[in-house]
């Protein structure tokens, strides 16, 4: 998770499953499988070196993503799109 000075925040996260287009989308975001925020307007984020990242997906949104570092590295952080 990356906070810009643009008060964008960036998150990395594992893709899993099929996701054409993300944009404009809203999302939950899952902590220990608990409810934790929804954020909205999400976007894809152009990675560099994306042939080497093929399954790692970056997502922008223009929301303030209240998450913990400890609660970032631990793995039980989990986004889920909204149709």
């Amino acid at each position: 998770m990356f906070l810009l000075s643009s008060g964008m925040t960036v998150l990395a996260c594992k893709k899993s499953g099929a996701l054409s287009d993300c944009f404009g989308m809203r999302a939950i975001i899952y902590v220990a499988a608990k409810e934790r925020q929804k954020i909205e307007k999400v976007r894809e984020h152009i990675l560099i070196n994306r042939s080497k990242n093929e399954n790692i997906l970056a997502l922008e949104t223009d929301d303030f993503v209240r998450l913990t570092q400890e609660e970032v590295r631990s793995g039980t952080v989990c986004i889920v799109f909204e149709n």
